[in-house]
């Protein structure tokens, strides 16, 4: 799934996490709550596991979140590299203790269906900003869907802090950060894995 960037999130809006009440940070990588007890993000986040295995939700910065602990990650059993470029690149992530929802802490629905092509996605991160560092709080930004055509003919971005974030339209978790350029002055186009591929294998693993 590939998707013009009208900004990037280094130029992105503040946002509340009340008004994003599924974003999860890992610290080093986004990801998004689909239960009470799992998240997904972006295999390549989690795939060399973690000797501080640490989930901060329900804030607007790392330092306001309620932190919660993971103990168990399932990578795609297809996730590997090819040319440097991430495929399957997805991962369920399972919590230690079921998380207590609340105006600032919601899960979001999967797919079941192609997203609209008339309705702009949303994603949100606390990737690298205009300075060059993680940005301390939480921003949004409105993305457009292209065609595969169309990506082919543009260069490809990523920007380390968003991978793993979540790319939402109407309440539904479509995309997942996945890779792209080096440069966020230069580079447009963001390619996410996309989760509608996936909800069997979610559903299978998690019971959702």
């Amino acid at each position: 799934m590939g998707a013009q960037i009208s900004g990037r999130i280094f130029n992105g809006v503040s946002v509340e996490i009340e008004d994003n009440p599924y974003f999860a940070s890992l610290g080093h990588c986004g990801a998004v709550i689909i239960s009470d007890e799992y998240l997904l993000t972006a295999a390549h986040c989690v795939d060399n596991g973690s000797e501080n295995p640490v989930v901060y939700v329900g804030g607007n910065t790392q330092a306001n979140s309620q932190v919660v602990y993971y103990d168990k990650v399932i990578l795609h059993p297809n996730y590997i590299y090819l040319i440097d470029i991430p495929l399957n690149d997805i991962a369920i992530v399972h919590l230690q203790k079921p998380l207590q929802f609340s105006e600032k802490i919601q899960p979001l629905k999967l797919p079941t269906r192609k997203a609209s092509k008339n309705s702009p996605f949303v994603l949100t991160g606390r990737g690298m900003d205009e300075t060059g560092n993680l940005t301390e709080i939480l921003k949004r930004m409105y993305v457009m869907k292209l065609s595969n055509e169309e990506c082919v003919s543009v260069l490809p971005y990523y920007i380390y802090g968003d991978s793993g974030g979540p790319l939402v339209q109407e309440g539904v978790i479509y995309g997942l950060a996945s890779f792209g350029g080096n440069d966020c002055r230069t580079s447009t186009v963001g390619f996410y894995t996309n989760v509608l591929q996936y909800v069997s294998w979610i559903r299978y693993i998690t019971g959702l």
